[in-house]
């Protein structure tokens, strides 16, 4: 019985150092994956950057402005969350003055 035991632990504690030694792997293959390609970026960044004019900036920077000015889905989304910031404040505000009320009888 002790050696099975022995043996159990022994297994059970190499497939787990195999697990670390897997993610260990996979973390620094995705680390060096994403080096590259930030690096990748980075290089037509700077190509891009070589080539705009001053015309070219100026559309850009209307352009941004016309994203920011407006975007219906965020503020769909601001609304819907206040309205259910709300009802949940009010839920917990009833139900704590009911808690009270319980209470002090």
């Amino acid at each position: 019985m002790a050696k099975f035991m022995g043996k159990s632990i022994l297994l059970v504690l190499l497939l787990f150092l195999g697990v670390l030694v897997g993610m260990q792997l996979a973390t620094n293959n995705m680390n060096d994956m994403q080096g590259n390609e930030i690096q990748m970026n980075v290089k037509e960044q700077k190509e891009e950057e070589k080539q705009l004019t001053s015309h070219q900036l100026e559309e850009k920077a209307k352009k941004l402005e016309d994203i920011q000015t407006f975007n219906a889905f965020s503020e769909a989304g601001s609304t819907v969350s206040n309205l259910v910031e709300g009802g949940f404040e009010s839920t917990i505000d009833v139900v704590l003055e009911r808690l009270v009320n319980i209470l002090a009888k």
